[in-house]
């Protein structure tokens, strides 16, 4: 299955990046998909110390990759929090506008809305959300891990940024402390204004280990979604702020998606086997039994005598 890593000059940070593609496809996949197909895309943001090596080198995303059949992206972009830096690289506008231009003319990759979906963790988390909450037209669906989320001023309140080494200076990201409230940066003000506005949230999944410094903020952050009628789907479990944690929510948050799966899996076994599919549902198990035990019988060879 390809893995592409590679280096491109985007105009929006005025500098070389590298990004990662994954893209599900291998010998029997590629023989039954056509060259008009667009694969549904999970753009997977690092955290505040980590980069875009991070998320293939410490979970098994390539392999729920091929399993969901889904392309993932994975861009790098310094511990800059995902903001258009003032005065400096415009990391957000390369983030949702340069890139996803880029690669959708050299790479099969869905553009509708609901095909891509976006998550990250900690700092990505931030990112996601602030994504998401911006522009919900371009995503179907979001998910947090282990980051609230919440604005900087909550980040440095809860003891994991700020002064914590590895993180920039917020007043070089932001422009100073004071500009992040009721902005662009904050979380909680971007979402209440998506819901003034009326319009149409991505799907939410949010997850945080009960242990993990920024636990207190995710469940800030559960109780004033609810206060503003936004439904999520929440959830917390034993984990501290680790990959260990985030491999279990990652499988879980990927069996949540609405991925179309195997849908063209499906398609490919009706071919084969004379038009069956196998069931997505237990209640289709009865009538696929039957159909299989059907198709036994009428080539089995006679009883001998």
């Amino acid at each position: 299955m390809p893995q592409l890593s590679f280096t491109l000059y985007s105009q929006a940070l005025l500098s070389n990046t590298r990004v990662t593609v994954i893209l599900p496809i291998w010998n029997e996949y590629d023989s039954y998909i056509s060259s008009e197909d667009r694969f549904q895309v999970l753009w997977l943001l690092h955290g505040g110390t980590g980069s875009y090596t991070d998320w293939t080198e410490k979970t098994n995303i390539n392999w729920l990759s091929q399993k969901h059949r889904f392309a993932v992206v994975i861009p790098d972009t310094g511990t800059n929090h995902y903001n258009d830096v003032p005065g400096g690289p415009k990391y957000f506008t390369y983030l949702t506008e340069e890139l996803p231009a880029l690669l959708g003319k050299y790479l099969p990759l869905s553009s509708r809305r609901e095909d891509n979906f976006i998550a990250g963790l900690s700092m990505g988390g931030f990112g996601a959300a602030k994504c998401a909450f911006c522009y919900p037209e371009k995503y179907g669906a979001a998910g947090f891990f282990s980051t609230g989320p919440q604005n900087g001023l909550q980040l440095r309140h809860s003891g994991m940024g700020m002064e914590t080494p590895g993180y920039d200076r917020y007043d070089r990201i932001f422009g100073g402390k004071d500009k992040i409230p009721n902005s662009i940066n904050d979380p909680w003000y971007i979402l209440k204004k998506a819901v003034n506005a009326g319009k149409e949230l991505p799907l939410i999944y949010n997850c945080c280990g009960t242990e993990d410094p920024a636990y207190p903020s995710f469940r800030a952050f559960e109780e004033y979604a609810a206060s503003l009628g936004v439904k999520t789907v929440s959830h917390e479990a034993f984990g501290w702020h680790a990959w260990d944690y985030w491999n279990l929510e990652l499988e879980r948050f990927i069996d949540w998606l609405p991925l179309l799966k195997t849908r063209d899996y499906l398609e490919h076994l009706q071919r084969q086997i004379g038009g069956i599919i196998v069931p997505q549902k237990t209640a289709e198990l009865p009538e696929k039994i039957e159909q299989l035990k059907n198709i036994y019988f009428e080539h089995a060879l006679p009883d001998s005598p």
